[in-house]
């Protein structure tokens, strides 16, 4: 099974088999670089082995925050915290995964791809309002503010792009999942 991954708006293609084996090493390729991987499922550890440092294995704890999928939608929305064996900081990543069929960056690809969507991470009210309909973006921009609990919380672009439709307005409420924007 092939799966494109946008972490930070970098995609990476990640094949993988269609049944992952718990606790023993499979094959993976990932932007065609071959690794091998071992999945833990009790201790929920993803092991890959590191080829280039005696074949050790090296571990990758994975604590899943949020997966959400919407109807009518391809796309996976993952949050995750990742921390690597003895580091004492964990990596939070936001990704968008979704089936990957060779040449859909085509130009027929491309022209079947639908717009991005933005959606709230959260369930809060929507503060501040930073775009509209027709401006440019890149990755990493501030799209709007969210306040949940008394925090303010930033909505980044995931990607660069042109913003097509803002679908909500200052002071509603947004439940977490609900669609706040759309690129064109």
């Amino acid at each position: 099974m092939q799966w494109s991954v946008t972490v930070g708006g970098k995609s990476s293609v990640v094949q993988i088999p269609d049944n992952i084996p718990d606790n023993a090493a499979f094959d993976a390729t990932i932007d065609g670089r071959s690794v091998q991987l071992r999945w833990q499922r009790h201790t929920r550890a993803l092991f890959i082995k590191d080829l280039t440092k005696s074949n050790d294995w090296a571990a990758i704890n994975i604590r899943s925050k949020s997966v959400a999928k919407f109807p009518g939608e391809g796309d996976i929305a993952v949050s995750a915290e990742f921390s690597a064996a003895g580091a004492s900081d964990p990596i939070n990543m936001e990704a968008i995964v979704s089936v990957y069929f060779p040449g859909q960056d085509s130009k027929e690809g491309s022209r079947k791809k639908k717009p991005a969507v933005v959606r709230s991470q959260i369930t809060g009210k929507v503060l501040k309002i930073m775009v509209n309909a027709g401006d440019i973006v890149s990755a990493g921009d501030t799209l709007m503010i969210i306040e949940a609990m008394k925090m303010e919380n930033r909505v980044l672009a995931n990607t660069g792009g042109v913003i097509d439709t803002v679908k909500v307005k200052e002071l509603d409420t947004v439940a977490s999942g609900a669609e706040l924007l759309k690129f064109k």
